[in-house]
């Protein structure tokens, strides 16, 4: 991983928060993760631009940036996981009832 690629967590930040810990990233960006705890500030004006929609995420896959998703397949109450961005899909790790994505290949 490296300074410049784009970190996200599919659904609700606190489903995978100790990502931004662990990977000591302040940029993680939350696809479809409007809710709980976030919602109200992230409509804030001076809100970090880390809140993506489907389409939005969509837009950023086939671009040059390498992009982790990070996503729960089989937990209760996660959103239906992102299986139709446009552009190759690898998996990268799995476990637990999640997996990491990426737009390009392991290096």
């Amino acid at each position: 991983m490296r300074a410049g690629d784009l970190v996200a967590i599919h659904g609700e930040y606190e489903s995978g928060s100790t990502l931004g810990f662990y990977l000591r990233r302040s940029d993680i960006h939350i696809v479809e993760g409007r809710s709980s705890n976030l919602w109200y500030g992230s409509f804030f004006p001076d809100a970090p631009p880390i809140f993506e929609t489907p389409a939005s995420f969509a837009a950023k896959w086939p671009g040059s940036q390498r992009i982790f998703l990070w996503q729960a397949v089989s937990l209760p109450d996660a959103p239906k996981p992102l299986t139709n961005l446009p552009g190759p899909m690898y998996v990268l790790a799995t476990g637990g009832g999640k997996e990491i994505l990426s737009n390009q290949p392991n290096r």
